[in-house]
C-alpha cells in the first residue's frame, strides 16, 4: 500500500492487493448495480489504474467470473463443513443471491461456472412418484425462487403496507423452502 502524496489516499500496490482491491470493489458493484458497472468505476473504488483490471484479470468478465469464483468458494467450503444451503443464502452469503439475480436479469449468468448451493438443494430434494410428486429439479427450481424473492424483497415487503414482518418471518421461509425440499407436495394432475 502506498499513500498518495496529493490526495493523501491509500492506493494498493504489489500483485495480491491490487488484485484483492479490484475484486472487493467488483463484489461491491456487482451487488450495487449487478454487471452493469464500467471498468473506470471499478478502478476508482479500487483506487487503481484501470489497467490493471486488464493485466490482472484479462477483462471485466473475467474479473467477474474471478469475483464470482471466490463466492462459489466460500459457499462450497462452508458447505463440505455441513452447513445449510438454506441459511448460507439467508444468513451468510445474502449478497451472493442479490448478485445472482442481477446476473441472471443482465443475461450473464454464464458469468457464473458452478453452483454448489443447487448441488446442495438437489442432494436434499426429495425424489418420490414420479406420477405425483415433482423432481428434484422442479423442486429447487421452486424453492430457490422462493429463496431468492425473499433475500431480494425481505426490506421492500417490511416497509410496505404487508409489514413490519414478523421477527421470525426469515425462519418461517428457510422451514418453508426445506418443506418444499424434502416434504410431500399437494398432488397435481401431471402429465395429463
Amino acid at each position: 500500500m502506498v499513500t498518495d502524496a496529493n490526495s493523501g489516499e491509500v492506493r494498493p500496490t504489489g500483485r495480491q492487493h491490487v488484485s484483492d482491491a479490484l475484486e472487493s470493489a467488483a463484489l461491491a458493484l456487482l451487488t450495487e448495480k449487478g454487471p452493469n458497472f464500467s471498468v473506470r468505476e471499478v478502478a476508482d473504488r479500487a483506487r487503481v489504474n484501470q489497467g490493471l483490471i486488464y493485466r490482472h484479470f484479462g477483462s471485466k468478465d473475467e474479473l467477474i467470473t474471478a469475483v464470482t469464483a471466490v463466492i462459489t468458494d466460500q459457499l462450497a467450503s462452508s458447505l463440505a463443513r455441513g452447513e445449510s444451503p438454506i441459511e448460507l443464502m439467508t444468513r451468510d452469503f445474502p449478497d451472493a443471491s442479490v448478485i445472482l439475480a442481477r446476473l441472471v436479469l443482465d443475461g450473464s449468468s454464464t458469468l457464473v461456472e458452478d453452483h454448489p448451493v443447487i448441488d446442495a438443494m438437489l442432494n436434499i430434494a426429495r425424489n418420490g412418484d414420479p406420477l405425483t410428486d415433482p423432481s428434484p429439479g422442479t423442486r429447487v427450481a421452486v424453492a430457490g425462487a422462493l429463496l431468492l424473492g425473499w433475500m431480494l424483497f425481505r426490506s421492500y415487503f417490511d416497509e410496505s403496507r404487508a409489514g413490519p414482518l414478523d421477527p421470525t418471518s426469515d425462519e418461517l421461509v428457510n422451514l418453508l423452502v426445506r418443506h418444499l425440499l424434502d416434504e410431500p407436495w399437494p398432488t397435481t394432475n401431471r402429465g395429463t
